[in-house]
């Protein structure tokens, strides 16, 4: 049987637009520094999560701008992915170093607009990691069942892919690649 997926709402475009301007423009002006350095879908990541935590700020921190935030506030921002958003410690600890690499970006390349910033990030514990979901292993007689489930229909590609993450016992990017 398949493994469940958790769904949350942690943006809409109507929380999107209602971001404070200046994180917003902080974000942006981050994203374009990382543009030379950072892959373009790592730069799409960074996007998705950076409004992630301008979305929670505006619901839960009256929606000021993110060189305000404290350090109980990131604290809470983490315990409402772990706990209301179940999500993976992994996960928070990708969320929250987005969140550090823009403190980051703000310490080195905006100290002349927030000479007392520094990255608070730092100081919070992060979750401790631990597996989350149950590994989904098919059986031989289930291997064998797909693959002559496509090369009946003469899916032969997808065949191949099958019969090589089946047993060459490589990792998913290295058979992508």
């Amino acid at each position: 049987m398949g493994r469940s997926i958790v769904r949350n709402t942690m943006t809409t475009p109507e929380w999107i637009a209602q971001i404070c301007p200046d994180n917003i423009e902080l974000m942006n002006d981050f994203l374009d520094y990382l543009n030379g350095t950072k892959a373009e879908s790592t730069i799409r990541e960074y996007r998705f999560d950076l409004r992630i935590a301008f979305c929670w700020g505006l619901n839960n921190l009256g929606n000021i701008p993110f060189v305000n935030w404290k350090k109980k506030d990131i604290q809470k921002y983490q315990n409402y992915l772990v706990n209301d958003c179940h999500l993976s410690p992994a996960r928070v600890k990708r969320m929250e170093s987005v969140i550090s690499s823009l403190s980051n970006y703000i310490e080195r390349m905006c100290d002349d607009d927030y000479p007392e910033f520094r990255n608070l990030v730092k100081v919070i514990e992060r979750p401790t990691l631990t597996p989350t979901a149950e590994k989904t292993v098919y059986t031989e007689e289930e291997v064998d069942n797909l693959l002559n489930f496509l090369t009946e229909r003469k899916e032969y590609r997808k065949a191949c892919v099958v019969a090589l993450a089946a047993f060459s016992g490589r990792r998913k990017s290295e058979i992508l690649r």
